[in-house]
This record gives structure tokens, sequence and C-alpha cells, in this order.
């Protein structure tokens, strides 16, 4: 598990999909989601970081299992709704998945997975063409300005 560092940390995209209901630690989950992934190959859609990363980023003296919880669970029920060209809208979770667990070594880790959904947002770049709606298009060329 490779060290986070905090300039890898992506802020753009947040307000392109509208995220302003994330707390702080939601916004730095995300992020440190976004810092983790190759925009450009989808087998990364499954991040893991340790909480002492994480511990770290935040600046917190220690971590409370309950706390992350109480983050991950409120993380996993943000909603993304993306305009389309008629006017309406698709909505979706962004993460279909958040676990923490401890590993072989007993340190503990986050590990989350970005939902279905949301794959064509964050990965895919070479198909932005082909987009339609111009939010998507903007939010792929952020990603594609990650690399």
């Amino acid at each position: 598990m490779g060290q986070i560092k905090e300039n890898h940390l992506v802020k753009n995209v947040l307000n392109e999909i509208s995220l302003s209901s994330m707390t702080l630690q939601e916004l730095r989950f995300f992020s440190i989601y976004l810092s983790k992934i190759n925009p450009n190959d989808i087998s990364t859609r499954i991040v893991r970081f340790s909480l002492s990363d994480f511990q770290a980023i935040m600046e917190l003296d220690r971590i409370n299992i309950g706390d992350i919880q109480t983050v991950t669970d409120s993380l996993l029920s943000k909603i993304i709704d993306l305009p389309n060209e008629n006017g309406g809208y698709i909505g979706f979770q962004l993460f279909r998945s958040c676990s923490v667990d401890k590993n072989e070594k007993e340190e503990w880790y986050v590990e989350i997975d970005a939902h279905d959904n949301a794959l064509p947002l964050l990965f895919e770049i070479k198909d932005a063409l082909r987009l339609k709606s111009s939010n998507k298009m903007q939010i792929h060329e952020i990603l594609n300005n990650m690399k």
C-alpha cells in the first residue's frame, strides 16, 4: 500500500458533480479515492488505503472505528444527480461498497469500490468524446488531467 500524498488529492471533480452535502471527512475519503485510481484503467476501481494514512491527512490524534463507520455509511448514501440533454437527470450512488478491516499485519485499512453507474465518470477517458452531456465532458476533462 503506497503512501498517500496530500498534493495528489483531487478537489476539482467535487465541484463538478455537486457533492456539496459531503462533510470534510467524506470529501477526504473521496479525494483519496480519486488520487489512487488510474482513470485509464478500470481495474483500479477498488481502492485500499490504510487508516493511518487517513489519520495523518486529517491530522487526527487517534481514529475511532465507530466514527469511521459513520463517515463511510454516509459516503455510501451520497447520490449523484447528473443532468441529461433532455432536461432530465440520472441519479445514482457514487460508491457501491466500503469496508474497514485489518490486514495480515493487524493494520486497519479502508477499501472503497465505485458504483457501476459512476464508472463512466471516473474511467473510460477515451470514450469522453461520445458523451452527450456537457457536465460529463467536463468531469472527463478534469479526470484526464489527473494523469
